[in-house]
């Protein structure tokens, strides 16, 4: 065995009886504080290459130049896999310590111990510190250091084509083409003329399976095979002629029923070419329709189709077997399902069954319902026109239907009809009767009290009553002026009681007189009549000039205003002299228009007699 020396750095390294761990990489201070260059630690392997979980032999070397050393100690760990102790040393955990101080022989000391690969392929390092002595006690004068060795585990395999098999010896599984991922110990052996599977055999598996055809019918024996990558002369792939004797027989031939062969090779009966699992009756099975596979003797019977689906030969129109047919179907039997109804049977009386089919048992009236008197629904047994299955008759007093109802109240609203002494108005909708609620102005009288259209019941109709929820409003009221409501429905102003158009002064209009069509700021004014018809607050001064007729010598002209008798003015018009009349003095008072006469009658207006005004 070659041994492979390898030299470590010091740092840490000690030799007391203990032995110390944990310092494999960082060396011991307790001999020293740094490495000493006079200390060397070298581990020495036969191959830094191993396969995994292979134990391979380490030592470990402590060696140094000072002639005061004496003996030696370490502290080894790895980075994977597992170390076991050799002699002169221990394992301490998962370290390898000295067991006691070893003494140097020509200054070195070593120490051998087993480390074995971990099964995970890599690189491990090993680490080591050792320390040389003088044995005094203390750290002065010893010396450490480090050392440390890679060992690569591989198990010599690979796997170059990615399928999950090595190629190579010993544990590889045997990849015989790495570069092929179709070729490895677990590939199917096919028909390529190269060895799929690895096994030193070429194409000796993986044919297809051929089969002899004797008759030449293109279809071979299931029992008669070869396996070959081609066809070998007198085989098929097809494997299913059930008789390769015979070319007129094989899956491919027409089936030719009830002559004992099995030409199309189906494996099913040749008496039952329905195919429903039962032989023909006439080849000794029970199918008697053998063309038909719903129809044998575990099949369903379906009555009254003139079908015998079970195969029983029984009657398909009787039913229960009573040897009557049923009255459905053209029979007499009134009950096919019972059999102890049909015509001439045993008729108990009282028991409410018409056993006989006379028609007749609790049912005096032949209607077909029995007197309720015998438990039955008939509630008048002697009349046939009344049973339950009638059309009701109204208002005739008789309940046609038996259903108990009011013979008057058609629509079943509770209120009978006025014929009947109700007070139903429309008996035909239950929705109408003097209890319903009235919907106005539908044309539907709801709760009959004779109005659709008048709601609050002044005998004025929706379509002519403007306000229809207040009986004070209606075409014949009375109308109340001023009041802002329009009483009598005419549209009219409630503020122009005269009609002509205008508002009263109390209804924000001009009209001074609301109870003359005459007055109003429109009309025309007649003067000196002591009416204000124009509403203007004049009646006896035409011409507007502060002087009214009675004192005014002429009232169209407001130039004029002598009052005929004045005092003279004392502003004369321009050319006028002081001639002691007045300037504007009508000519002639006396017998200018005017004048005396009229001054007197415009005396009397205006002194009020003869003026009408209306504020």
């Amino acid at each position: 065995m070659t041994l492979l020396l390898i030299s470590l750095l010091s740092t840490d390294a000690f030799a007391n009886n203990a032995g110390k761990t944990g310092v494999s990489q960082a060396g011991c201070s307790c001999h020293g504080n740094a490495a000493d260059s006079t200390t060397t630690s070298a581990f020495s392997v036969s191959s830094t290459t191993v396969e995994p979980g292979d134990a391979l032999l380490v030592n470990f070397v402590v060696s140094t130049t000072s002639g005061s050393r004496s003996s030696a100690g370490l502290d080894v760990s790895a980075s994977g896999g597992t170390l076991a102790a050799g002699s002169n040393n221990r394992l301490s955990g998962s370290d390898i310590t000295h067991s006691s101080r070893q003494s140097m022989t020509s200054g070195s000391v070593t120490f051998p111990m087993t480390w074995t690969a971990p099964a995970a392929e890599g690189t491990y390092t090993i680490y080591g510190a050792g320390n040389a002595v003088n044995g005094n006690g203390g750290s002065s004068g010893d010396g450490w250091s480090l050392g440390s060795i890679q060992i690569t585990v591989d198990d010599g395999c690979d796997d170059v084509d990615g399928d999950g098999y090595s190629a190579g010896t010993g544990s590889c599984t045997g990849d015989c083409d790495d570069a092929d991922a179709s070729v490895n110990p677990g590939a199917a052996e096919v028909c390529d003329a190269a060895d799929n599977n690895c096994d030193g055999n070429i194409d000796e598996s993986g044919g297809t399976v051929w089969y002899a055809d004797a008759d030449g019918d293109g279809y071979g024996n299931r029992q008669s095979t070869a396996v070959d990558c081609s066809v070998p002369t007198g085989y098929v792939a097809n494997p299913d002629d059930c008789n390769d004797a015979d070319d007129t027989v094989s899956p491919g031939d027409s089936e030719v029923w009830y002559d004992g062969v099995d030409q199309d090779c189906s494996g099913t009966s040749d008496f039952d070419a329905d195919g429903d699992g039962e032989d023909a009756d006439f080849a000794g099975g029970t199918d008697c329709n053998d063309t038909a596979s719903t129809v044998n003797s575990g099949a369903a019977e379906v009555w009254y189709d003139g079908v015998d689906q079970n195969c029983d030969g029984a009657n398909d129109y009787d039913q229960d077997g009573d040897l009557h047919d049923s009255a459905q179907e053209g029979g007499d039997d009134c009950n096919d399902t019972d059999s102890s109804i049909y015509p001439g049977a045993p008729d108990p009386a009282g028991d409410g069954i018409d056993q006989d089919c006379s028609g007749s048992t609790a049912d005096a009236d032949g209607d077909g319902f029995d007197d309720v008197a015998a438990g039955g629904t008939d509630c008048n047994d002697n009349d046939v026109a009344i049973n339950p299955r009638a059309t009701e008759i109204w208002y005739d007093g008789v309940d046609q239907n038996c259903d108990g109802a009011n013979d008057y109240d058609q629509d079943l609203d509770g209120v009978a009809a006025a014929s009947g002494g109700g007070a139903d108005c429309d008996d035909t909708n239950g929705a109408i009767n003097p209890s319903a609620t009235e919907v106005w102005y539908d044309n539907v009288d709801q709760n009959c009290d004779g109005n659709d259209d008048d709601q609050d019941g002044d005998g004025a109709a929706q379509d002519s009553d403007c306000n229809d929820t207040d009986p004070a409003i209606k075409p014949t009221a009375t109308e109340i002026w001023y009041d802002g409501v329009d009483q009598n429905c005419d549209g009219a102003n409630d503020y122009d009681q005269d009609g002509d158009n205008e508002a009263t002064e109390a209804g924000g209009g001009t009209d001074c007189d609301d109870t003359d069509s005459a007055v109003n700021s429109n009309a025309a004014e007649v003067w000196y009549d002591g009416v204000d018809q124009n509403c203007d607050g004049n009646d006896d001064d035409q011409d507007g000039d502060g002087v009214v007729n009675g004192t005014d010598c002429n009232d169209s002209d407001a130039t004029l205003t002598d009052n005929c008798g004045g005092a003279d003015d004392s502003d004369p018009p321009t050319g006028d002299s002081n001639d002691g009349k007045d300037d504007n003095a009508c000519s002639g008072c006396a017998s200018s228009t005017g004048g005396s006469g009229l001054a007197l009658l415009g005396g009397l207006f205006g002194l009020g007699l003869l003026r009408r005004r209306r504020a």
